[in-house]
């Protein structure tokens, strides 16, 4: 009677909870701009199902994802193109949150299944990425499906009926986005291969190469379109480093990850402080939990290992954590094992956390003390700046590389140019010699990572040739300004956004 009151309640109590997130996930869902990955959402979802995998063929990400959203895209739903699809991606949280429940909190004693919760569903983290038109929470929701069902089948890798469902969660895993997939097919591999070589049984070969022809067979279709992003992904990519030092950014990459799934990324003077004074606990109780070494522990170890090396080699440190966005869970479960045996310090850790979260949502709501400034760009003031002060004869030039280039290129009338490529300079300076134009606009970050310094070459031929305003946006603080040095950027610049603004241009 008393087990079953019980149950009762964590499930009252998960109801809750899921209210708690709902309410913080649909609030002013279109509160922060589409940024680039959301514009190619945007773009992506009304074509055909033809379209879609073939442009899914060229790109990095599989198509299943994307085939939802073509359908959810026709529904006669209220409200914008961008918040329905960001209301997608608020129902898969909802769903991440009862899977993880259902499937990894059961066993759990009911103090930690309610502190997890609290924190789960508070997580600037997770409020950050699950308000996005991306996969990101998708793939949280059929990891921990997949996670799940390959750690039940390591216990009995002899039970058909457990092979065929972990599987089948890794198939759907990769259809949904390639990083998850990828990492716990790898992790599987790993762990069913130490425990052949340990214990000599073939058995464990047997598994081994039973696992791998199954998912070879359920993702046959699209083999191409995962050779063609394995092969995109060991070609390098354009390289997004905040350094010359391998070293010094793989540690920043690290950093970021750590700061995003333990603070968030929304984090004004006092989220800062308190984060300052819990990061020895967040890590303290992170590496108790290593030592209570739950079932789990290899194969997310592995699958970690794999997906930040697949990550970091492709994007650069702010994106780290979305990439990785299925880890998450299973981050908090460690730092909670690691304090369970502490009930008053994990009471007053996991309150002080629990304010943290806050005050750091609150700074999400408000748009201030962003780590990664873009998510909250100020487009409209930028868009504005150029359309009530541009002559008829003016050219728009916006830097694609570390600039959220469509965003702003939608807002604004005036013709612009995409500065992209050595043709497209020399194309500018022609055009500025003959004197094309009354005016010019520069729209870039601060940070210039276009290939040769693009951005720096126009603007020191403009400031030769013209006369020049400087517009800045979103200025950085003390501390961000530190780091900067640190890193070692050459413009140490003061804000994010720099618009130059140059008119009475010298004619050859």
């Amino acid at each position: 009677m008393a087990r079953r009151l019980l149950a009762f309640r964590v499930r009252h109590y998960l109801i809750a909870f899921l209210a708690i997130q709902l309410a913080l996930l649909v609030f002013r869902l279109d509160l922060l701009p589409a940024w680039t990955d959301e514009y190619s959402t945007l773009e992506t979802a009304p074509r055909s199902l033809s379209e879609i995998a073939a442009w899914a063929r060229g790109d990095v990400h599989p198509p299943l994802y994307f085939f939802l959203l073509h359908f959810w895209y026709r529904l006669p739903l209220p409200g914008s193109p961008l918040t329905r699809l960001r209301a997608v991606s608020v129902l898969f949280t909802l769903l991440a949150t009862w899977l993880l429940d259902r499937l990894w909190l059961r066993r759990l004693p009911t103090t930690t299944r309610l502190w997890f919760l609290a924190l789960w569903v508070t997580s600037p983290c997770l409020i950050l990425y699950a308000r996005m038109a991306r996969s990101y929470t998708a793939q949280v929701a059929v990891a921990a499906v997949a996670f799940y069902a390959s750690s039940r089948w390591l216990e009995r890798a002899g039970e058909w009926r457990r092979f065929l469902l972990c599987a089948g969660t890794l198939v759907l895993t990769l259809y949904v986005h390639y990083i998850p997939g990828g990492a716990i097919l790898v992790a599987l591999n790993v762990c069913l291969a130490w425990r052949a070589l340990r214990e000599g049984k073939r058995l464990w070969v047997r598994a081994l190469l039973a696992l791998d022809a199954a998912v070879a067979i359920g993702t046959l279709p699209w083999w191409y379109g995962i050779w063609a992003s394995l092969h995109r992904w060991s070609g390098g990519g354009f390289p997004y480093r905040v350094g010359d030092n391998v070293l010094l950014d793989t540690l920043a990459k690290l950093a970021y990850w750590f700061v995003s799934f333990s603070f968030g990324e929304a984090l004004p003077v006092p989220t800062l402080l308190a984060a300052a004074a819990l990061t020895p606990l967040m890590l303290y109780f992170a590496w108790r939990g290593l030592q209570t070494r739950p079932d789990w522990l290899p194969l997310v170890i592995v699958a970690t290992i794999v997906g930040f090396v697949g990550v970091a080699r492709w994007v650069s440190f702010p994106f780290v954590p979305a990439r990785l966005m299925f880890l998450l869970p299973f981050y908090l479960l460690l730092v909670l094992e690691g304090c369970a045996r502490h009930r008053r310090a994990r009471t007053v850790f996991c309150l002080t956390l629990l304010l943290t979260y806050i005050t750091g949502l609150y700074s999400y709501f408000t748009r201030a003390a962003f780590l990664n400034k873009g998510y909250a760009a100020p487009f409209d003031e930028i868009a504005s700046l150029v359309k009530n002060n541009s002559p008829p004869a003016t050219l728009v030039v916006i830097d694609p590389y570390n600039t959220d280039a469509f965003p702003l290129r939608d807002r604004i009338p005036q013709p612009s140019l995409l500065l992209d490529s050595q043709a497209t300079l020399d194309r500018i300076l022609a055009e500025l010699r003959r004197g094309d134009y009354q005016k010019i606009w520069h729209l870039r970050t601060t940070h210039d990572l276009s290939p040769g310094g693009l951005n720096r070459r126009l603007e020191r031929e403009l400031s030769l040739r013209c006369a020049v305003r400087s517009h800045l946006f979103m200025p950085y603080s003390v501390l961000e300004r530190w780091v900067i040095r640190l890193l070692g950027w050459p413009e140490q610049p003061t804000h994010y956004y720099h618009v130059l603004e140059a008119t009475g241009c010298r004619v050859d």
